[in-house]
């Protein structure tokens, strides 16, 4: 694969919580997708090893952030998923990779920023999808990423995951929160409009509007689709839509952020 210094700037944004189960992966592969469609060269790097968003986007890698890690050249290992938007595979092969970062002899939180700071010229954005937990890799990606995105459910266990979250985040002094985004709005939870509240009061401008609950959200994946591919005229569709569109909005205020 040909790669074409591009960027003069990316942004590097880690779609990142502890808590599982928050719409993590389905944000992460949905807002880079729709990046692409805006004509931003996009690179989504999945740090599970459940290997998900390869599936989420309907392709088979051979191989992924792990061979990048052991040397393999970059035009080998990432895998063109739609027209601008390319894949760094995650898998089983995460868990070696945990165990090799955590046996570096120096820089132990910067492994991942090394591996991605060669790549940064060639994509407008370098979205990184962080498996649930805390762990060395974790924290390796705070520090190769520039921004977080914070995906939450409106839910005690979700906010209060976020907040721990958040305190960790501070502990470090590594990438900014810069986006909460509540995930699977349900209005017919009565508790739904209350978390909401609380959110937008103590988060502010870093408060993105929800994503409201769409069984096309869910159906997609078993697709190898995006939301735009599965459901274009879906609410899901919409409201990912809006995400990338505030994305977008702030672009020019990626020099204050960095």
């Amino acid at each position: 694969m040909l790669l074409v210094i591009i960027a003069t700037m990316t942004r590097t944004i880690a779609i990142a919580l502890s808590k599982g189960g928050v719409g993590k992966t389905t944000t992460a592969v949905n807002l880079a997708a729709g990046l692409a469609a805006q004509e931003r060269r996009v690179l989504l790097i999945d740090t599970d090893t459940q290997g998900q968003a390869a599936r989420s986007l309907g392709i088979r890698p051979k191989s992924g952030l792990y061979d990048l890690a052991s040397g393999t050249a970059p035009g080998e290992v990432l895998e063109e998923a739609r027209d601008n938007l390319y894949l760094l595979a995650g898998g089983e092969s995460i868990a070696r990779l945990k165990r090799e970062f955590g046996q570096a002899e120096y820089n132990i939180e910067r492994q991942l920023d090394e591996l991605l700071t060669p790549l940064a010229p060639y994509f407008n954005y370098i979205l990184i999808d962080n498996a649930p937990g805390w762990d060395t890799l974790a924290v390796n990606v705070l520090f190769a990423a520039r921004e977080v995105l914070c995906p939450v459910t409106m839910e005690t266990l979700g906010v209060q995951g976020l907040l721990d979250y958040q305190q960790r985040m501070e502990r470090i002094g590594a990438a900014q929160l810069r986006y909460v985004l509540p995930t699977m709005k349900d209005v017919r939870r009565g508790q739904t409009g209350e978390f909401e509240s609380q959110l937008r009061e103590r988060f502010g401008a870093q408060f993105c509007e929800p994503i409201r609950v769409d069984v096309k959200v869910s159906e997609a994946p078993a697709f190898g689709q995006t939301i735009f591919e599965y459901a274009p005229s879906s609410r899901g569709s919409a409201d990912y839509t809006r995400l990338v569109e505030r994305i977008l909005a702030d672009e020019q205020e990626e020099d204050a952020v960095n």
